[in-house]
């Protein structure tokens, strides 16, 4: 079954995937950007 994540459970996953040091030298901080969307909704 699926379901779409909520804004807060969204946030909760990119806060987690900004602290992987892959994610952060390979993205561009694209999560970072993602995070100060959510929190700004």
């Amino acid at each position: 079954m699926n379901r779409v994540l909520s804004v807060e459970e969204y946030l909760r996953v990119y806060n987690r995937a900004s602290k992987d040091g892959y994610r952060r030298t390979k993205n561009n901080n694209k999560d970072i950007q993602k995070i100060e969307l959510l929190e700004s909704l």
